[in-house]
């Protein structure tokens, strides 16, 4: 293609839909930059002589027809998508239509949700006979050869030989030829900063909620459900450390509500102190980012402590974040996790609580070796450690070794149309139903708190473990419905009330109407809770220990009509009998000298809302699932 001829236009594409948050960046902005920019200045800046690179703009859902329009009214082109698990199906049924305005375009799809593994990859190129190319592992370099290819040829056609180039699918007249695995750049010195070339630049890319940004590319773990850009059990590779401090820079200067590093381990380098301590100065200088997100260093270390110091002294976070997923051995094997002992996350726990901060986790449903009793554990892990845990359904990400079909078949595992999985050898669907039930069940009682400290009082003072009550109760509702009307009707109506728009988070969701019978009758459900406990345990609190429960779980949950701030008096200082739990590490044992709530005073608990007002309505639309805000009114006792 001689330099006079018409340029070809090669359209990066980045669609972005609306959170409740405002704009939200689709993730494929940074891997969109990061070609394009590496595009531009390959062999000198040869393909900028043939090819009109178009500027990348984070496009909202109303704009989406400009892609349209362009395909329509311009010769073929070059279309660019990177597919990730939220922008997929959007990302695929744009590339159709385009495909149909202009057949004759050249239509390129990478990224980590496109299929590597040869059989589904194949699957994906026939299912989707408008993509022309799929790109398997990093695409910066085959980007730039699959367009030096077109270069190099003087018909004009878009449709060619790719053979020669690795790491790719592509369609030819015989059919589809796979070519070799590229081996990953080491060298990423060669790939410019898209923030520093301005392909950023654009004004839609200013206010965004986030904006993400890689300090290096590699892990050197292997966990089967994870598929970190397709670099798992990779050494780690580092951009110039001055280059990663302008970006922040940048960041800062286009207000980014957050940062996000997309590091699989952040923290696991000295040099990332220095990361953290430029993104709080950042902070400080322009005012944002207001808080940072990454995956932090599955070890405790003094860096890490150190890097988490900085962050909180500027309020870059308020909560810390331990990706637990499973405590369970046979679990952590089956998933190729074992490398990671529990006591590693204790001492990571150690040191986010030194810092003051409220500590959050996540957990997988679904994992392979997983049974309803290794929930059930995790979830009382977690009890014992008084952290919040958000729950997420196990998917088999295109490209994640839990896809391998060898491993597939080992662990027979079955997924549903979101490719979520619903049994595995080790559980059948009905105990996935009831293993997702047993999660909602601890939303319920313990994250929302209507249970929680009388919960915890069982546990600490007549050794009835959280979720063994929680397991029971759920059980013997259905059993014997009679009895336990309202629990019956809770495990049947209220924790089957879920928020649809988050499909692989269960999380719990309701209207007024949905909850009346519970929160507008709080007597009768607590009565029912009281009797439960006599019925199945033999335990007959004394009527101070009643009182005081009672009176205070009561006090903490929204009502009609509640008037905050509000104060009760108790028969014991809860108050005080809590503060000796926040101070035990862990709550799977009695701490030697812990007082029983009924050696304890008088106390009394007030209960206020961040602005104080009378409760109208009981919705559950949106709360915190990481510190628990947004349901358990504010009082001395939450944590």
């Amino acid at each position: 293609m001689p330099p006079n001829k018409q340029k070809i236009n090669v359209y990066p594409v980045l669609v972005s839909r609306r959170d409740d948050s405002g704009l939200f960046a689709d993730g494929a902005g940074l891997p969109m930059g990061a070609l394009i920019s590496y595009a531009k200045v390959y062999k000198d800046k040869l393909l900028g002589k043939y090819f009109e690179f178009n500027r990348l703009v984070n496009r909202q859902e109303k704009d989406w027809c400009f892609y349209l329009a362009e395909a329509e009214k311009t010769p073929p082109a070059v279309w660019l998508f990177s597919s990730y698990m939220w922008n997929h199906k959007d990302n695929m049924l744009l590339a159709r239509a385009i495909k149909e305005k202009s057949p004759q375009s050249l239509i390129i799809a990478g990224g980590p949700h496109i299929p590597a593994y040869l059989e589904q990859s194949r699957e994906f190129l026939e299912q989707h006979a408008f993509i022309d190319i799929s790109v398997r592992g990093e695409g910066e370099v085959t980007l730039a050869e699959i367009l030096e290819t077109l270069v190099n040829d003087r018909s004009g056609n878009l449709h060619l030989n790719f053979s020669h180039i690795n790491g790719i699918t592509f369609r030819a007249i015989n059919g589809l030829i796979r070519t070799a695995d590229r081996v990953r750049n080491r060298n990423l010195d060669i790939f410019p900063s898209p923030y520093l070339t301005g392909e950023f630049d654009h004004e839609s890319f200013n206010d965004l909620p986030g904006m993400a940004l890689e300090t290096n590319r590699g892990c050197p773990f292997g966990c089967t459900f994870c598929d970190w850009g397709s670099a798992t059990l990779q050494k780690f590779s580092l951009f110039d450390l001055e280059r990663v401090k302008k970006e922040i820079d940048i960041i800062g200067q286009k207000r980014a509500q957050s940062i996000y590093l997309t590091d699989s381990n952040f923290g696991v380098f000295e040099r990332d102190i220095e990361i953290a301590y430029t993104v709080a100065e950042t902070k400080k200088k322009y005012g944002f980012p207001k808080k940072f997100g990454s995956s932090f260093a599955k070890n405790a270390s003094p860096r890490l402590a150190e890097i988490i110091k900085i962050l909180k002294s500027v309020n870059l976070m308020d909560y810390g974040l331990i990706s637990i997923q499973t405590t369970d051995s046979d679990t952590l094997s089956a998933i190729n996790r074992s490398n990671i002992k529990n006591n590693k996350y204790d001492q990571l726990i150690d040191i986010f609580k030194k810092e003051g901060l409220r500590l959050s986790s996540e957990l997988l449903i679904g994992l392979p070796g997983q049974t309803v009793r290794s929930h059930k554990e995790d979830l009382q892990f977690f009890i014992d450690r008084k952290l919040m845990t958000i729950a997420y359904n196990t998917a088999v990400m295109p490209n994640a070794p839990m896809n391998e079909p060898e491993y597939r078949k080992k662990y027979k595992i079955v997924t549903d149309e979101n490719d979520y999985v619903v049994s595995t050898s080790t559980f059948t669907k009905d105990e996935y139903d009831e293993m997702f039930q047993l999660y909602l069940a601890f939303q319920f009682f313990y994250v929302l708190g209507t249970l929680k400290y009388f919960l915890y009082c069982l546990q600490m003072d007549h050794s009835i473990r959280m979720m063994d009550f929680i397991e029971e109760l759920l059980k013997q509702s259905q059993q014997c419905k009679d009895k336990y009307p309202l629990n019956f009707r809770l495990k049947n109506e209220l924790l089957k009330k879920i928020d649809m728009k988050r499909v692989g988070m269960p999380v719990l969701h309701w209207k007024t109407e949905d909850c009346d019978f519970i929160f507008n009758h709080l007597d009768d459900y607590y009565k029912e809770i009281i009797l439960f406990t006599e019925n199945q345990y033999g335990i007959h609190l004394r009527p101070s220990e009643i009182n005081t429960l009672i009176v205070a779980q009561k006090a903490i949950m929204p009502t009609i009509g509640k008037a905050v701030p509000l104060s009760v008096d108790l028969d014991h200082d809860l108050v005080g009998y809590f503060e000796q739990i926040k101070k035990t590490k862990h709550l799977d044992s009695k701490p030697a000298g812990f007082r029983t709530l009924v050696d304890f005073p008088r106390g009394q608990l007030t209960v206020r809302l961040l602005k104080n007002k009378t409760i109208d309505n009981l919705n559950l639309v949106r709360y915190d699932q990481h510190s628990n805000s947004g349901w358990e009114l504010k009082s001395a006792l939450r944590f």
